[in-house]
C-alpha cells in the first residue's frame, strides 16, 4: 500500500453539493465518472489497497473504465458515516476486488469498519512484505488486522501474495548486484515514486519502495 495525496474534488461533485445533493446513491453518471478519473489521477492508476493496475478498456476509439473494472471505495464506509458518503477527501479508487472468485480489497471489507488510513504516511512507514511469501503486515496491530483479516481488506489472499512474491523476488535479485551506491539508490527510488508520461505508477509500486529504503538503511 502506499501513501495517496489528496487533490481538489471535482468541479461536478462541488456542484451537485450546492444543488442539494446529499446522497451518493443519487450521484449521476457524469459525476461519478469524473470522481473514478480523479481518484485515478491521484492514485497513479492503482488500486488504493492492493496496488493492482486498475484495468482500462477502450469502445469505440474511446479510452475508459468499466463499472465493473473500478469501483469508487468510501475508507470509512457510508453505512456507519452517512456525514462522509460525499466527502471527496473519504474517496478511493480500487480494483473489481476478486483472484480466483475470493474477494479481497472493498469486496471483502463490505460496510464493515476499517481504522487505518491510505492517506496517512504512517501506514506505508509501518508496512513490511515477507521476502518468504509475500505477505504484507504492519507492526500496528489495528493496522495489520484491518490489511489481513478475511473480512476485511484481506491483502494476504494468495492471488495477492504470489503477485508480490514475484515482484519481490525480481527486486532482490536486482538490488543484490554490485554497484549499488546511495545515490545510485535515491535515484531509483525517486524512479519508483514517479509517475510515467501517462501518469502511471508501476504496479506493486510500494513493495519495490519497501526493499530500495531497506537497501539503503544498510549504506552508510
Amino acid at each position: 500500500m502506499i501513501t495517496i495525496e489528496k487533490q481538489k474534488q471535482p468541479g461536478s461533485l462541488i456542484s451537485f453539493k450546492k444543488n442539494g445533493g446529499t446522497d451518493y446513491l443519487s450521484l449521476d453518471k457524469d459525476t461519478k465518472k469524473d470522481i473514478v478519473d480523479s481518484l485515478l489521477e491521484e492514485q497513479g492508476y492503482l488500486c488504493a489497497y492492493c496496488m493492482r493496475r486498475i484495468p482500462r478498456h477502450e469502445k469505440n476509439g474511446d479510452k475508459g473504465y468499466l463499472d465493473d473494472h473500478v469501483r469508487i471505495e468510501h475508507v470509512r464506509d457510508r453505512e456507519h458515516n452517512p456525514d462522509l458518503q460525499l466527502e471527496y477527501k473519504n474517496m478511493v479508487a480500487v480494483c473489481p476486488g476478486f483472484l480466483r472468485s475470493i474477494p479481497h480489497c472493498d469486496r471483502s471489507k463490505g460496510s464493515r469498519s476499517i481504522t487505518l488510513s491510505p492517506f496517512d504516511p504512517e501506514l506505508e512507514k509501518s508496512i513490511s512484505y515477507a521476502t518468504k511469501d509475500g505477505g504484507i503486515k504492519s507492526e500496528n496491530p489495528d493496522w495489520n488486522k484491518d490489511l489481513t483479516d478475511e473480512d476485511l481488506l484481506n491483502l494476504n489472499h494468495e492471488g495477492l501474495k504470489i503477485a508480490r512474491k514475484n515482484v519481490i523476488f525480481e527486486v532482490i535479485a536486482i538490488l543484490g548486484k554490485k554497484g549499488w551506491t546511495k545515490i545510485k539508490l535515491e535515484r531509483e527510488l525517486d524512479n519508483w515514486n514517479h509517475r510515467d508520461s501517462n501518469g502511471y505508477l508501476r504496479e506493486y509500486a510500494g513493495v519495490v519502495r519497501y526493499f530500495i529504503k531497506r537497501k539503503l538503511r544498510t549504506i552508510k
